[in-house]
């Protein structure tokens, strides 16, 4: 168990490196949404950011739910 703690701790470390170094030389108050508009080529700019904004919606409902102990809320979607 504390194996896996410290292994996911490092990838994580790893994102947090990664949206830094992004954060950086892209600053600004849209946050990833505004990051992968950017970064995507013109043609799937667009489509680049809906995508990046659904995961993130849906990863914050799939990642909080279990959290708060509600686990019949997962059964609903």
């Amino acid at each position: 168990m504390s194996v896996g703690w410290i292994l996911v701790s490092f990838f994580t470390m790893l994102v947090a490196i990664a949206m830094a170094e992004i954060v950086s030389a892209i600053p600004t108050s849209g946050g990833p949404y505004f990051w992968s508009a950017m970064l995507a080529p013109p043609r799937w700019s667009p489509f680049a950011a809906w995508m990046t904004g659904w995961f993130n919606l849906l990863g914050q409902v799939r990642g909080r739910v279990p959290q708060e102990g509600d686990h019949n809320l997962l059964t609903r979607f």
